[in-house]
């Protein structure tokens, strides 16, 4: 089994540095894998932040390896936010269906503070060239 964990931190380190922050959100049992949040600090820019997930890759139940990524800036990253993309995250992992390009997904309510009331599924395009999706062969 190929360890898409490692391929996927792999490509975090060498487009995105080292994480600035990481925790653990899922424990890791039969039907959600070990899930980690980590933020990457003035990625893409200066005063921004990227966070990502990984170990979403691994889920047993996706014939198609992904992980999130979420980009604001510094000010708008803090618990509420982590608490959905952790949501979001386990949903995925539990459920039969990757997301696809495209796909929106409304939020219950707007995130407080915010005016977000959905996210959106698309690659992501304000980082480094090469940060593009790679191929996970099993």
């Amino acid at each position: 089994m190929i360890d898409c964990v490692r391929i996927v931190e792999e490509h975090y380190s060498k487009y995105l540095g080292n994480p600035s922050q990481s925790q653990q959100i899922a424990p890791g049992t039969r039907s959600v894998p070990i899930l980690r949040l980590q933020e990457y600090a003035n990625v893409p820019s200066q005063g921004a932040v990227a966070i990502v997930t990984l170990g979403l890759c691994s889920a047993l139940s996706h014939t198609l390896h992904e992980e999130l990524l979420f980009l604001c800036y510094a000010q708008f990253a803090n618990e509420t936010l982590y608490s959905l993309l952790a949501s979001v995250a386990e949903e995925v992992a539990t459920s039969q269906h990757p997301l696809h390009r495209g796909e929106v997904l409304l939020l219950a309510r707007p995130l407080p503070d915010t005016e977000i009331e959905a996210l959106y599924i698309y690659p992501p395009v304000y980082l480094p060239e090469g940060f593009e999706p790679i191929t996970i062969e099993d």
